[in-house]
């Protein structure tokens, strides 16, 4: 008897104060007459529960907390002008945008908005030290020109300038909010680059510092940027516990290493010991907060002179013990 009290007193959700709902009318037998057919209907006024049952209005559950915080009441249904729009419109869609370097001097910018293509091209008169040529339009992209050869392997211990500018072109276009995607080799041509991919994101990633890392001749190697003074004696002290620390110049926003042998050379088991040495060079960048955000082929190298160079960066105000963010 208790039990049967307890359930028919039992709370249902979506009726008001407790009750239980209408409970749903017998099955009627064989021959018996359906007293809702003929029965008169009932007034606006007329209690619910009494009298021909009639279906209950399904009442929608309440929302979800999500829900609640985003609305304060729901929101009105669409007008049939606004539906139509909507139908049509798509509601979302990425924006993706290519730089390209090529020939020995020229930049190219394939759909990028204008005020993306403007700050490309401050960037290039800023930080080239020979400035720029021609800007044109070309095939769909536009084209800048550099005076003299940015991406030529000519000068053997790389050019320090043509990495500033690519470096501060990723930078600016990164506040901007393009993160690069990927960066693709697909050009079979003689003297190709790397072309980087890059993917609009709103709002834009928080700013960060910047370092490009180079790999030069057979022994050398140098960081360029942002770069920290903790970071660059922590790099100076991965090279010398591998014992091939030769000399090191730290000055303004640059450190060279010059190291023993030719670790960039290498041969036989020698280059295992090489990839260890890179391995101890991410963990002591991630140790200062610096994650790797690309590498790149920027140069036309010839055979034996054609390295990678490798960009990071780190979250302005990054401090000791917080997490290293990753693209």
């Amino acid at each position: 008897m208790a039990d049967e009290k307890k359930s028919r007193h039992s709370w249902n959700p979506f009726s008001s104060h407790g009750r239980t709902s209408p409970q749903p009318p017998r099955p009627l037998s064989q021959g018996e007459p359906s007293s809702q057919g003929s029965a008169a209907p009932a007034s606006s006024s007329s209690d619910p529960t009494k009298g021909p049952w009639q279906p209950e209005q399904h009442l929608q559950p309440p929302p979800s907390f999500q829900e609640s915080q985003a609305y304060a009441a729901p929101p009105p249904p669409p007008t049939a002008a606004a539906a139509g729009s909507s139908s049509a419109a798509p509601v979302f869609r990425s924006q993706f945008a290519c730089v390209t370097l090529n020939m020995f001097d020229r930049i190219r910018l394939i759909n990028f908005p204008p005020d993306e293509v403007n700050a490309v091209r401050d960037v290039v008169t800023r930080v080239w030290p020979e400035g720029i040529k021609d800007v044109r339009p070309y095939g769909g992209a536009t084209e800048i020109k550099c005076r003299g050869w940015p991406f030529s392997s000519g000068q053997f211990n790389g050019d320090d300038n043509s990495r500033r500018m690519i470096l501060r072109i990723v930078n600016v276009l990164f506040d901007m909010g393009w993160v690069l995607q990927t960066t693709l080799d697909m050009s079979n041509k003689e003297y190709d680059k790397d072309a980087l991919f890059f993917r609009r994101q709103s709002p834009p990633p928080p700013p960060c510092d910047w370092i490009i890392m180079s790999f030069d001749t057979y022994s050398k190697t140098k960081v360029i940027g942002d770069l920290p003074p903790e970071l660059a004696s922590g790099l100076m002290q991965v090279f010398q516990a591998t014992g091939n620390l030769k000399r090191h110049e730290f000055a303004g926003d640059r450190l060279k290493i010059h190291l023993h042998g030719y670790p960039w050379a290498a041969d036989g088991q020698a280059t295992v010991a090489t990839r260890m040495t890179i391995i101890r060079v991410l963990e002591c960048m991630e140790a200062f907060g610096f994650s790797v955000y690309t590498s790149l082929d920027m140069t036309c190298g010839q055979e034996g002179r054609e390295t990678d160079v490798m960009i990071c960066c780190r979250q302005k105000g990054w401090v000791q013990g917080q997490p290293v963010w990753h693209r």
